[in-house]
């Protein structure tokens, strides 16, 4: 252990050591590089007085003053010459020839400023939409979350019978009952902990107008905030273990952010009761203020729902009939155990769960297939599928990037176009290729360096904008900063942009040998930079087409989700969201409940129709039906079914057709034949199409058999990019009860203007437990704002991308018809009209664009399959999109060719030839 530990101290002493070197000697290139005019000065006088010395002697020798002054000059090497090995010796010539570099380049940079100006703006254009898109990556996926040791943190949940996954290896889970929670944690030995968390919680808060305002609040379990690293609130404690075990105790806490904007940061909250919580029942006391570095479980709610209060509660105390509350589980694996080994052992548990306690709430679902149980990893959970939607934004930003750079390479190619005969002077007066590259390598940089400075503020904008129109759905947006991680991500972005831009130019340039820029006529031989030209140009049309197309795709996808037929009638339409139990009679809202509310909500003037449903459309159904038809094995259960619970005058309130057979009335009760209505979906994918009036279906929601009576039209039922699904609708007399219902009505009056009075006729019925209340355009165009973000992003990105490789064909053009001026008016001399002229050059940029846009469409069909999960109605490959971007190409390319075409002929004939 001592000799460890002796090698320890001792490595460490040499990393000190080391560290002091690297010190010293940069301190000593800094010197040199501020005190060069005194250390020169200085080198100066010594190299006279040695001067001074050799021609005293030879003075005495017996030679002439003049001469033995001169003798003494050849014997030193020359004065220049001793002080570059001087300097050599001292290692400093690096840093005379990065200083000389250095103001050469900005000499340089200073004669053509439009030009510079022009370069430094194109980097900083896509510096800063990849800083934008780099800071949002490293926010949302990067960064570690802000809890204690993340890495060890899972949720568990039940898997949805949707979907078994959201992203690669990501499971999609949901809620879990109690009765499951309960069994992991007895049974359970991979985990450390195991919590819960219920996000589905609204406390009425006073207002100042003598009014109630509902806010989010989350039940926690104990030892919650303690997992997540929460040791010690702001003001106050953290809730004591008997409060998560004590009904009748209202313990909250408050998050830093809401009491620093509802409450003041009011220094007495503490003890004061600012509501009441759990329908009104209990005083909400404050017992703490949370820490501002705390955040909440985003994996288990949107980011525009971050709640605001906390209050404690053991799952355990849930009453039996209430087994299926949203609670979330939140797990510390132990160390060792793996996501893989866990996830097979809850598994294992839920299929013990569900053969050992067949009738247990929530172990079932409501299609009678037990619930499964799932694992993933906290972080993976956080992001799930936007992990693909960032990947998209971020290649993307990178392709932008590599856009300008060509972008900004060909314009300083045709800067050092312009400058090779100083150049081919360099060269022809010693100094190497590596010398001139290095001249335009540091021009390069400092422009780099500009544009990157520029590109941070484009990015403070990008990002601030990017949080302004982002969709809810992508989670930890409070992360995303401009921060020094991201900054230095820029300016390493910068450096190498710099570079690259500059090396492509400089080392096509100095194939030449010296003499060729300096010979008479030099303008006559052909450039071996007009390949490196084509092949720039061609690139920018390359990845310009490749942006176009992913936006096309995109655009013409949202324009078919908006084009849709929901199947609905949402004009003037409310939705209210029931509250899930009824306090008067303690238990789950039978038909004659519905009734009341329903009721209740047509008194209110200015409605005209109100229906109830389990779920309404653009929301995920409340259940997955599982069905047997007629001619099925015994064992055939047909799943991907949604089940809805609706009311008679449900169709005729929310606009849906009756297509054929009839509708449920007050006559289809609990005592008669179960009925259904079924959708054309179900028709055509179940039924291959057969009238289905009269055929008797077997469903596992209770176990029944159902006569279907009907055929309603297709209805959007979550989002328009899944398409129509099948659906199963059965009579609200004969479901048996649900947790909540949800509430549909039809106004006389602009649906805005009857929130108010809606909600309140429903407090009234169930007071203390306020509906959410939404009117349905605002709910269908919820579900199109991640589409819309999406296309508007890329299409930006798209249309940036048109611009520059636009303008890159001008430049190119315009820089070859300046250099190309003798020889048209050459062919203008013999003969050529100006429209033989026009051609050719038009001709020309067309060749560059067509080449660029033929390997651009075979990379944008390889790289749109990383699309299709985010399409609806239009194909990775569609056709059409891919026609109208290279139409929109070529137009783009001959617009950009036109002018310096015009200019080609503007070449004097007389002019130029006796310029010869």
């Amino acid at each position: 252990m001592g000799t460890l530990d002796g090698r320890r101290e001792l490595g460490a002493r040499l990393e000190r050591r080391c560290r002091m070197r690297w010190i010293a000697a940069a301190r000593e290139r800094l010197a040199a590089l501020f005190y060069r005019g005194r250390q020169d000065a200085e080198l100066d006088e010594e190299l006279e007085f040695h001067v001074e010395q050799e021609a005293g002697l030879l003075r005495d020798a017996g030679l002439d003053p003049n001469e033995a002054w001169r003798e003494a000059r050849r014997r030193l090497g020359g004065i220049q010459q001793c002080k570059e090995d001087v300097r050599a010796a001292r290692g400093l010539g690096a840093v005379d020839d990065l200083t000389r570099d250095v103001a050469i380049a900005i000499r340089g940079i200073a004669r053509r400023p439009i030009l510079s100006l022009g370069v430094a703006a194109t980097l900083g254009l896509g510096i800063g939409a990849t800083t934008t898109i780099y800071a949002v990556v490293d926010g949302v996926m990067l960064r570690r979350l802000p809890y204690h040791e993340p890495a060890a943190l899972v949720t568990v949940g039940a898997v949805s019978s949707v979907g078994a996954f959201v992203a690669p290896g990501v499971q999609d889970l949901g809620p879990i009952s109690i009765l499951h929670y309960q069994q992991l944690r007895a049974r359970a030995r991979s985990f450390d902990t195991l919590v819960a968390v219920n996000v589905e919680r609204l406390m009425p808060l006073p207002t100042p107008d003598g009014g109630e305002t509902n806010v989010r609040a989350h039940e926690v379990s104990n030892g919650l905030l303690e997992m997540l690293g929460t040791t010690a609130p702001v003001l106050g404690r953290l809730f004591l273990p008997e409060e998560y075990d004590t009904p009748h105790e209202g313990a909250v806490m408050v998050s830093f952010e809401e009491w620093q904007g509802r409450h003041g940061g009011d220094p007495d909250i503490i003890g004061k009761t600012i509501g009441r919580i759990r329908g009104r029942r209990f005083p909400a006391v404050v017992v703490g203020v949370l820490p501002p570095e705390f955040h909440p479980l985003e994996a288990f709610f949107a980011s525009g729902e971050r709640p605001g209060y906390y209050f404690p509660r053991a799952p355990e105390l849930v009453a039996e009939d209430r087994g299926w509350e949203p609670w979330y589980v939140l797990g510390r694996l132990r160390t060792g155990v793996s996501i893989d080994q866990a996830r097979a052992e809850v598994e294992r548990i839920a299929a013990d769960v569900a053969r050992e306690f067949p009738e247990g709430v929530g172990v079932r679902q409501r299609n009678g297939a037990p619930y499964r149980i799932g694992l993933n990893g906290l972080q993976a959970q956080t992001i799930g599928a936007n992990a693909q939607v960032l990947g998209v934004f971020l290649g993307a930003a990178a392709l932008l990037l590599v856009l300008t750079a060509m972008n900004a390479a060909t314009l300083l190619l045709a800067r050092s176009l312009d400058r090779s005969k100083e150049f081919g002077i360099r060269m022809a007066l010693g100094a190497g290729r590596m010398r001139v590259v290095r001249l335009i390598v540091c021009e390069a940089g400092i422009l780099a360096i500009a544009g990157g400075a520029l590109g941070a503020l484009i990015g403070y904008a990008g990002v601030g904008a990017f949080l302004k129109f982002a969709p809810s759905s992508i989670p930890r947006l409070n992360a995303i900063a401009l921060d020094a991680r991201v900054l230095t991500m820029t300016a390493a972005a910068s450096i190498a942009t710099g570079i690259a831009v500059g090396l492509l130019p400089a080392l096509g340039l100095t194939r030449w040998g010296p003499w060729q820029p300096l010979q008479s006529g030099a303008h006559l031989f052909v450039e071996p930079t007009s390949r490196l030209r084509s092949v720039l140009v061609a690139g920018q049309m390359t990845m310009a087409i490749v942006l176009l197309a992913g936006a096309g795709l995109l655009f013409n996808s949202f324009v078919r989700m908006r084009a849709v037929d929901p199947g609905i009638d949402a004009d003037r339409l409310v939705t209210l969201t029931v509250p899930y139990k009824d306090a008067a009679i303690g238990r789950f809202l039978l038909p004659q409940a519905w009734d009341r509310v329903l009721d209740e909500l047509r008194a209110v003037p200015g409605v005209q129709s109100a229906a109830g449903t389990t779920t309404v459309p653009f929301q995920t159904p409340f259940w997955s039906v599982r069905a047997r038809l007629p001619g099925d094995d015994l064992d055939t259960w047909r799943s991907g079914i949604a089940g809805y619970a609706i009311t008679p005058d449900y169709l005729e309130t929310v606009g849906t057709r009756l297509l054929r057979g009839r509708n449920f009335d007050q006559l289809d009760g609990l005592g008669k034949e179960r009925v259904a209505l079924v959708n054309e979906s179900f028709v055509r994918t179940q039924l291959a199409g057969v009238d289905p009036i009269g055929i008797v279906v077997r469903v596992t929601e209770n176990d029944q058999r159902v006569r279907i009576v009907g055929v309603v039209e297709d209805v959007i039922q979550q989002r328009a990019e899944e398409g129509f699904r099948p659906a199963i609708y059965l009579p609200y007399t004969q479901y048996g009860g649900t947790t909540f219902v949800v509430a549909v009505v039809r106004t006389t009056l602009p649906a805005g203007a009857m929130l108010d009075d809606l909600r309140a006729a429903s407090t009234r019925l169930i007071p203390g437990r306020q509906p959410e209340v939404r009117v349905m355009r605002d709910l269908m165009a919820s579900t199109l704002t991640a589409p819309r973000f999406r296309a508007l992003l890329i299409g930006a990105f798209a249309v940036t991308a048109t611009m520059l490789a636009a303008l890159g064909l001008y430049a190119a053009m315009a820089h070859s018809v300046e250099r190309r001026r003798r020889e048209f008016g050459i062919r203008m001399a013999l003969g050529a009209n100006r429209a033989d002229v026009v051609r050719m050059v038009l001709r020309r940029g067309l060749r560059l664009s067509m080449s660029g846009l033929a390997v651009g469409a075979l990379a944008a069909l390889l790289l749109s399959r990383t699309l299709r999960s985010f399409l609806y109605g239009v194909d990775s490959h569609d056709p059409a999109t891919f026609t109208m971007v290279a139409v929109v190409l070529v137009l783009v390319s001959l617009a950009a060719s036109a002018l310096p075409a015009r200019r080609a002929t503007g070449a004097n004939p007389i002019i130029v030839l006796k310029a010869d």
